[in-house]
């Protein structure tokens, strides 16, 4: 079967009458006519044949032109009668030709349902992606560019872009805004180089939840607030020590709120064998949509602490607790007082 109009090639092979094996080195002895239509027989544009390494095998040539008919018949032979040639239907031929046909066969037309046709189609559906090429209509940088896409303004709003050639192929990044005019594309995040002009991407069309989206989701998650304790924050009381509530008292935190809420966040350090009781209550954190880190505290204690001689280690521990809006959450916890026996000297 030939695709019509298309240039292509026409396989046959040549036979040893003798022996009956395949005759290679035949070339220039087979030649081949066409018709088209039922029209008269006329020489192929490819004189002679060409022998596929030395197999046996020979394909010529045919130009579009010869094969723009309705019906095409060629007959191929041998200057001697020695030789057969016989085209290979349901052969070399014939898979080839058959697989550019399904290669280049319009999706379009198979869509019955219940057909391999259709499962195809829903897929492709399903997985629908925009291919598009970077332009020239303004310089661009390592956040933002034109392009030749035309689908209406945030058709491609926080979808992801993956370039598909030039430096840039294989980094993929979401799109923060996208455009009609110019086809201009913002992204969330920068790229590790402007892209070029005419690099190629591939954008595909699924949600992606831009950073601001997620912080507020890990806010509202009650997981917005993050402390670490300095190494120094333990206060060591031997028998018969009495802490009075002022020296070596103070517990170095840095403290990060890490979201964008409105929120008020009060830090709080309890203590306690179940961090029952309030010893100090830091500054509020008002809300901010940038990081905030705040240094505290100084912890007074009263009555003053005295430790009696158990003869051994205990703590008294505390929490750290943050208190807003969507409720409490300790954020961390360790040792305030360590009681013990002196070391024998």
């Amino acid at each position: 079967m030939l695709k019509k109009n298309a240039a292509q090639r026409w396989w046959v092979r040549c036979i040893d009458g003798d022996t009956g094996y395949m005759a290679t080195g035949q070339a220039a002895s087979i030649t081949a006519t066409i018709s088209k239509d039922s029209g008269s027989f006329v020489a192929t544009n490819d004189t002679n044949p060409t022998e596929q390494s030395t197999s046996g095998y020979y394909y010529f040539d045919l130009t579009a032109n010869e094969t723009n008919a309705t019906t095409v018949d060629i007959v191929s032979v041998h200057v001697s009668s020695k030789y057969r040639v016989e085209p290979l239907h349901g052969e070399r031929f014939t898979s080839q030709l058959t697989a550019t046909a399904v290669w280049d066969e319009a999706y379009s037309s198979h869509t019955t349902a219940g057909t391999f046709g259709k499962l195809m189609d829903i897929l492709r559906k399903a997985n629908t992606a925009i291919d598009g090429t970077v332009t020239a209509a303004a310089t661009p940088t390592t956040l933002t560019f034109t392009t030749d896409l035309t689908d209406p303004t945030s058709t491609h709003k926080h979808q992801l872009l993956v370039f598909t050639s030039g430096d840039l192929e294989g980094v993929s990044r979401p799109i923060e805004t996208y455009s009609v005019t110019n086809g201009k594309i913002v992204l969330q995040e920068t790229l590790p180089s402007a892209p070029g002009n005419g690099d190629e991407f591939t954008i595909l069309v699924q949600h992606v939840h831009p950073i601001a989206e997620i912080a507020e989701g890990v806010r509202s998650a009650g997981v917005g607030v993050r402390a670490t304790q300095a190494d120094d924050g333990t206060i060591v009381l031997y028998n018969g020590m009495t802490y009075d509530g002022t020296a070596h008292a103070k517990l170095s935190f840095t403290v990060t709120k890490d979201y964008s809420a409105a929120d008020t966040i009060t830090l709080l350090i309890h203590s306690g064998t179940d961090y029952d009781t309030v010893i100090k209550s830091a500054a509020a954190m008002a809300a901010s949509t940038t990081l905030v880190e705040v240094t505290t505290l100084t912890a007074t204690f009263s009555p003053a602490l005295t430790y009696v001689g158990i003869p051994a280690v205990c703590e008294l521990r505390y929490a750290l607790v943050a208190s807003y809006g969507s409720g409490d959450e300790v954020i961390g916890s360790g040792p305030l007082f360590v009681y013990q026996t002196p070391p024998t000297t």
